[in-house]
């Protein structure tokens, strides 16, 4: 990948949006994050989405992801997996075609790998397995993990687990999306590989209030919170995780399988990332050319997009910062340890990605 990154407008837009009752609708969740703009008309076409789940794989059959899951595998057994409700569910909220409950991507297609290894050693090398799988043999530019936890805590990043993650987002460039974890409220409990430097780790917010900076919508008190046992930043993002309505999968035999369920946690939150990922990557391949159409794709720009365009919610504030002898603050802790960068907002992608690409050392765009 290039050294040069997009460089932008870090622009961090402020919105108020209605929401709807008890149960979010995902056209809500649309409406919540601002999906205006230049991005309106990509949907993720083209666009390989990796699903890494613990147990289970997403069912192809319901009416609403028809066509939509290209490929399932049960990593461990190689078979094409295990139908489950919670793999159903994050695929519905990355690719549904249900008008009501419409995913974020319904123009990209999942690829999903099932590990339905016991927790331990065993979970850690085959999650790790299933990621570099649908990566390098699928194709995969985005991989959404809303399913397992394979270290104990104090999460620190340099369990197996992170540290293969890391390699495979330096290696291959795809951007990573991990559930924080639903151990919240406490201090350093984001689940593994949540810890890893070059993925985005996604914490969920509530839906308790009426407008997206008032009080009554904040981090939800299951959500995973940082910061990390190494005293990093952590969750990166914060995304609507509580009252998710959503395909899902029942075992009951009857046809259309037009089950829908109501569903709280990170693990619904992480795929709104990875379905805006999505989008993300098709529009910029649609809009740019030449190296700024790879800068924009670059996993690093994409991360940067997400954050930088963030809405900072009430009682944001940053970590530990120490006054450095020039005078100036010297920031360890960037990020706030319960929202991260904020709430997922997108609809200045173009405005921040339009001034080209600075070079090292240079103070003005090519």
């Amino acid at each position: 990948m290039k050294r040069n990154l997009v460089r932008g407008v870090w622009l961090l837009v402020a919105i108020t949006v209605v929401f709807s009752h008890r149960a979010w609708a995902l056209t809500n969740s649309l409406t919540l994050i601002n999906l205006t703009g230049g991005i309106t008309n990509f949907t993720g076409t083209g666009i390989r989405i990796g699903q890494v789940e613990g147990t289970g794989v997403p069912d192809s059959n319901h009416v609403y992801l028809l066509g939509q899951i290209a490929f399932t595998t049960n990593i461990v057994g190689g078979t094409s997996g295990t139908l489950a409700s919670h793999a159903t569910e994050v695929a519905g909220v990355m690719v549904s075609t249900d008008a009501v409950y419409r995913g974020f991507a319904p123009g990209a297609r999942v690829y999903s790998a099932e590990d339905p290894s016991p927790y331990g050693p065993s979970a850690q090398t085959n999650t790790i397995q299933a990621a570099w799988y649908v990566t390098t043999n699928q194709n995969v530019r985005v991989i959404n993990m809303s399913d397992r936890t394979v270290t104990n805590l104090p999460t620190l990043g340099t369990d197996y687990a992170s540290l293969g993650v890391d390699a495979l987002v330096r290696s291959t460039g795809v951007i990573f999306v991990k559930s924080s974890g639903n151990s919240g409220p406490g201090t350093n409990t984001i689940s593994e590989p949540g810890g890893a430097f070059n993925i985005i780790a996604v914490g969920a917010i509530s839906n308790r209030g009426t407008t997206a900076t008032s009080p009554g919508v904040g981090v939800a008190d299951f959500s995973s919170r940082g910061y990390l046992g190494d005293t990093r930043s952590k969750p990166d993002i914060v995304a609507p995780g509580e009252y998710i309505a959503m395909p899902t999968f029942t075992n009951v035999p009857s046809a259309p399988y037009t089950n829908r369920a109501v569903n709280d946690g990170t693990s619904f939150a992480a795929p709104h990332v990875a379905g805006v990922a999505a989008r993300l990557l098709q529009a910029g391949s649609n809009l740019f050319t030449g190296t700024t159409r790879t800068d924009a794709q670059d996993a690093r720009t994409i991360k940067a997009v997400l954050l930088n365009s963030a809405t900072k919610m009430s009682n944001w504030s940053p970590g530990t910062t120490f006054t450095l002898t020039s005078g100036g603050p010297d920031v360890r802790q960037p990020l706030d340890r319960h929202q991260g960068a904020g709430l997922l907002i997108l609809m200045r992608f173009q405005d921040e990605t339009k001034c080209g690409t600075v070079a090292h050392g240079k103070t003005t765009p090519d």
